[in-house]
Formats: structure tokens, C-alpha cells, sequence
């Protein structure tokens, strides 16, 4: 059952977890917190702490409250393995079950994750488990029976006592560590703000211009590339802006050499559509289009200046 940051609001070291099923162990669970208390302070024992307030994300919630601990208890009774909601379908197979969750974020975290097997309980096999939980069945179960109650439960409170004690001799380095986490990475976000979006752009986020042309970066140098060739809504886009002339005919090579065709970007003689890459336009017209593109970018502030298009073959390259 969640439990967690609600019961100060305040991370600190020494805290221990129970996870439990209330329909599966909460007898168990409830005599293993009366031995926790009287061994530890309440504060730092996290259980049954469900009441979140409206409008909080219980994901986050339980996130923060596994976080601040050093020691999740995984109470595991004969019913935990198959427990099942009012449909029939068994609750460790849902995303969103609060016990998957608790002890899947402590395996994510590192954070010591004990299984504890009460009522004649058997630790459940690697099969049986979700893949985010699977860890499970590799740590080592303490087993806690009715009869030897006093003297099993004796047993996990005196490792959970070694376990705090080193953790307590290592929180200052962690502190440290983790305050040197912070700031590298608040340093990285400001430094990742600073840049503009032209030079954020990687592959998987290119950067896009004016024209909806997406530009990605190529490795080891300062150059960006257009993903596809320039279209004709590019080149049109152009046309009209600057009522540029790139009217004198498409040239076509056979056998008998050069020849001048009567046909134009805007009519190549086969069906062309605004996304489909512009034909009909000489080096002169690409470079007419790059310098146009260029001086829209830089005017518009997405180009920075010493920036510059410039074509490659058919492709535009920003340098």
C-alpha cells in the first residue's frame, strides 16, 4: 500500500517502506510496523499513508515517497502474487497498481528492496512477475512466520540497523554527489536554453525554417542539411517574394548533346505537387533561391547571422 512524503513532506535518510496488500498480509504488515516502531522513530517508517489530496499524481507521489527512503520492506503473503480487481484481472499485470509501483521504483533506484514472506508465502518465480519487477526474485527473502513472530522479525530489524548505520556513514557523500547532480544538470538546462533552436537541432528534432523545411546537423561539423529536396511550394514561395525569372527552360542531355526543352519549373512536362521536389531549375536559380532564403531567415532572427543556404547538387545546406 502506498505510503509515503505525506507524512512530513521532508526527505531524509533512515526511512524504511512497507509495501503491502491490505486484502493479502495487512495482520502481518500491521505487527511488523508495531516491531518497527519500537525499534525505530515513527517518522521514519512509511506506511498507510493513502489519503493524497484532490488533483495529486499518485505516480509522482509514490515516486518521491520510494525515493526518500533507504529500505522498502515488500511484505509478500499467499494472496499478493495473485490478488485480482473487480474484473478478474490481476493486479500486477496493471501499469498503475500501487504495489507494482512502489517496488519497481525502488529497483529503478537502487534503493534495497527486502522481500519478506509471511503466512507460508513462496518467493514468486522470474516468469510470474512483470519485467519492471522481475528484480524481485533476485533478492534475498526473509520469512516471518505467526509462530516465530518475535525472533524473525528480530532478525530483519537488526540487518535493516546495519544497513541505516552505513547508509548514515555514507549520506554526506551522497549529499554531495547529489548536489553536484543538480547543479551539472541545471547548468546543462540553462546552457540548453542560451542556444537557439538552429543550434539545438540533432536528428531526432530538426530544425525548421520558415518554409517548414527541416534542417538536421551533420556529425563533426557546423553544417545542416535539408532532409528533402527543395519543393516546389519552396521554390514558388521564392517566386512570388521576388518575382524572380527562372522561366528559360529545362535542358536535357541525349545522344546529340545539350538541348533546350520548352518546359519550366512550374509546368516540366508530368505531374508535380507543392511537396514534390522542384525540377526545371538551373544552379543559377538554386543560388538565386539560397541567397533569398537566407536573408528571409536572417531578417526573420531564426537564421543567426554568419549563417548562410547554400545549395549542394540539389539539396540545401545551411553553413
Amino acid at each position: 500500500m502506498f505510503a509515503g512524503t505525506w507524512l512530513g513532506g521532508k526527505n531524509m535518510s533512515g526511512q524504511i517502506f512497507i509495501s503491502y496488500r491490505r486484502e493479502d498480509a495487512s495482520s502481518a504488515a500491521g505487527r511488523l510496523y508495531d516491531r518497527l516502531s519500537a525499534q525505530f522513530p515513527q517518522s521514519q517508517i512509511f506506511m498507510d499513508v493513502d489519503n493524497l489530496g484532490p488533483g495529486v499524481d499518485f505516480v509522482e507521489a509514490i515516486e518521491a515517497s520510494v525515493s526518500s527512503c533507504e529500505v522498502l520492506i515488500a511484505v509478500v503473503g499467499k494472496g499478493w502474487l495473485i490478488s485480482s480487481d473487480e474484473e478478474g484481472r490481476r493486479r500486477l499485470d496493471n501499469p498503475d497498481d500501487w504495489v507494482r509501483l512502489e517496488i519497481a521504483t525502488a529497483l529503478k533506484r537502487n534503493i534495497l528492496v527486502i522481500p519478506v514472506l509471511v503466512d507460508g508465502a513462496s518467493m514468486p518465480r522470474r516468469t510470474q512477475l512483470p519485467t519492471d519487477i522481475e528484480a524481485l526474485t533476485r533478492k534475498h527473502a526473509v520469512e516471518i512466520s505467526h509462530d516465530r513472530f518475535r525472533f524473525d522479525s528480530g532478525r530483519l530489524i537488526e540487518a535493516i540497523k546495519r544497513i541505516l548505520e552505513k547508509a548514515e556513514t555514507e549520506q554526506p557523500e551522497k549529499e554531495r554527489l547529489e548536489a553536484e547532480r543538480v547543479e551539472t544538470e541545471a547548468k546543462e538546462r540553462l546552457e540548453q536554453e542560451r542556444r537557439s533552436p538552429f543550434e539545438r537541432a540533432t536528428k531526432e528534432h530538426p530544425w525548421v525554417n520558415s518554409l517548414g523545411m527541416k534542417f538536421v546537423p551533420v556529425a563533426g561539423t557546423q553544417v545542416l542539411f535539408s532532409v528533402w529536396d527543395t519543393r516546389v511550394q519552396d521554390f514558388e514561395a521564392f517566386v512570388a517574394d521576388t518575382n524572380y525569372d527562372a522561366t528559360e527552360g529545362m535542358w536535357s542531355l541525349d545522344k546529340d548533346g545539350w538541348k533546350q526543352r520548352g518546359a519550366t519549373w512550374r509546368e516540366p512536362g508530368f505531374s508535380q505537387g507543392p511537396k514534390h521536389p522542384v525540377a526545371g531549375v538551373s544552379w543559377n536559380d538554386a543560388k538565386k533561391f539560397c541567397e533569398w532564403l537566407t536573408a528571409r531567415e536572417q531578417g526573420s532572427g531564426m537564421l543567426p547571422r554568419g549563417r548562410a543556404a547554400q545549395v549542394r547538387e540539389i539539396l540545401v545546406k545551411i553553413v
